[in-house]
């Protein structure tokens, strides 16, 4: 695509005041045909410029559409796009868009209880070295050490970073004075609260033909030249080398290092009685054949399964679950929290595998995006929790269950 093409973004915006909430509009200039799909856009946060001050906030987009702007209109401009492909769905946006007109919340917010916290991006402010800046003449001792430090750097440095390198108070006014004199400049960048697990991979950028090879680098080009990509962990495991020679064939441009995403796979409970046949009982058996009716008529509807406390009830979920499943469908289970005990956890898993993902308070944000991350992506099917956790979209949903404890 030779032209900028630019499009406008309907956008949520963070922290709007309630008053005058609604979906502001955006101008985003697309550079590449990617960037130009509407639909890998909606559904994504961005970074965007608010009122009139100069700090940036966190947005989702809601829409897009083409600009047919004459210019007469001027639109701010996102900053940057936080996402590489939506974390929202259509359907989850419009159901954001129903929450903000029966409740007492903005748009954003309705989009975001929809997130793990682990997706939570904060905004810090880094600073950079200005490159045009000569007059070095004019800086004390303090700010040409920090100027050379700022410099030095190879990716923008946080305020905390440069205090804590020289020992200085968080409120300093001397990164400020630097700003005023030319000699950095300061930005807003936003940081992911919780990263991505993640390991190092190489692969082959050339085949090393006539480069001046040691014969360690040569052992390790041969290893990746049969396995085409290696994690870094593997060819150090592999050839007893350490990163170094790695590192030297990708100064000489042979080979790159590059992050692929890891996530954990969910641990399979071993065999037991809860894994084979489930034989219900005949009271069990008609409120199980009445909950397939229903279920089988296509239409959304709501059953009430009443039963005291070991009356069978779970038995019955399950089996049911076992037809919802058996469609291709995704189920959600939402127990109290005083009921999703190991035991519980664990006949899920024995029963359906991996097909299982776990949410409730005891998980730590990593493993709570995790599971989060293996539901949204089709691998995991049935998510049970607590009522209080945050779950993904699951894909084709055909069933949600609630259990629900009474004390009489």
């Amino acid at each position: 695509m030779t032209d900028i093409n630019k499009m406008i973004c309907k956008v949520a915006v963070e922290n709007a005041a309630f008053g005058f909430d609604k979906l502001f509009d955006y101008e985003f200039e697309c550079k590449t045909e990617a960037q130009a799909d509407k639909e890998m856009l909606v559904g994504c946060r961005v970074l965007i410029p608010f009122g009139n001050s100069k700090k940036q906030r966190q947005g989702i987009v809601f829409d897009v559409y083409n600009s047919d702007c004459d210019g007469t209109k001027r639109l701010k401009k996102i900053s940057a796009v936080l996402d590489r492909e939506p974390l929202l769905s259509k359907e989850m946006l419009n159901l954001a868009c129903f929450m903000k007109s029966q409740y007492f919340c903005t748009y954003y917010e309705a989009a975001r209880i929809m997130l793990p916290a682990g997706f939570n991006y904060k905004i810090k402010e880094v600073y950079n070295a200005c490159a045009d800046f000569k007059d070095i003449g004019q800086l004390d001792e303090t700010e040409k050490a920090v100027f050379s430090f700022v410099n030095s750097a190879v990716h923008p440095l946080s305020r905390q970073e440069i205090c804590s390198a020289f020992e200085l108070d968080f409120n300093t006014k001397l990164l400020d004075g630097l700003c005023a004199k030319g000699a950095l400049e300061s930005s807003e960048s936003a940081v992911r609260r919780v990263g991505d697990l993640s390991e190092k991979m190489v692969e082959l950028c050339d085949d090393g033909d006539g480069a001046s090879l040691t014969p360690k680098q040569k052992e390790v080009l041969e290893l990746l030249k049969m396995a085409g990509e290696i994690s870094l962990k593997e060819i150090t495991y592999f050839t007893g080398y350490t990163k170094a020679v790695v590192d030297a064939l990708v100064k000489k441009g042979i080979v790159r290092y590059f992050d692929r995403e890891v996530i954990r796979h969910a641990e399979v409970a071993a065999d037991c009685e809860s894994a084979r046949e489930i034989r219900l009982t005949e009271e069990q058996n008609t409120a199980y054949h009445g909950l397939c009716e229903k279920y089988e008529s296509g239409k959304p509807c709501v059953s009430l399964l009443y039963g005291v406390t070991g009356s069978g009830k779970t038995s019955v979920f399950m089996k049911l679950i076992d037809r919802v499943s058996g469609d291709g469908k995704g189920i959600i289970v939402m127990v109290p929290e005083i009921a999703l005990t190991p035991q519980i956890i664990n006949i899920f898993k024995a029963r359906y595998g991996g097909d299982v993902a776990v949410f409730h308070s005891a998980l730590s944000l990593g493993e709570r995006l995790n599971e989060w991350k293996r539901v949204r992506s089709g691998e995991a099917k049935i998510a049970i929790g607590t009522r209080s956790a945050v779950f993904a979209p699951v894909a084709n949903l055909g069933l949600i269950i609630i259990d629900e404890e009474q004390e009489y």
